[in-house]
């Protein structure tokens, strides 16, 4: 089965007063959020999303099946706290944060303290 050839469009989200820009890249199975309306820095979080259709065999039952506005707002918070700066500018800022399916169901709308793991990479 071959992949949608149309890149998806950012959408528009605010997350604590800031307008930032994010989309899931089905092809990098990546979230990616920018300040919206600049070219800066680009956020790159692997949060543990895979296509269903493309690895049901290998498929794990932690896989996020949908990445909400409300998991997109939770991978911006935690970038930033990471050391993500939407303000700067050069090459995306790539992060690796757990989200289990058990949390994305019941996260809250703000990020709680200390709530998943980050490595930079």
């Amino acid at each position: 089965m071959a992949r949608p050839s149309k890149k998806r469009e950012f959408r528009r989200i605010v997350v604590d007063g800031i307008e930032y820009a994010w989309r899931l890249n089905t092809v990098s199975e990546r979230v990616e959020a920018v300040l919206a309306g600049t070219h800066n820095q680009k956020l790159v979080a692997d949060i543990g999303w895979r296509d269903p259709w493309l690895a049901l065999p290998d498929r794990d039952d932690s896989t996020i099946e949908t990445v909400t506005p409300r998991i997109a707002a939770w991978t911006i918070r935690a970038g930033l706290k990471h050391g993500w700066d939407p303000e700067a500018k050069g090459t995306p800022f790539a992060i690796c944060l757990a989200l289990p399916q058990e949390d994305a169901d019941n996260l809250p709308s703000s990020a709680p303290s200390g709530f998943g793991q980050a490595s930079q990479g």
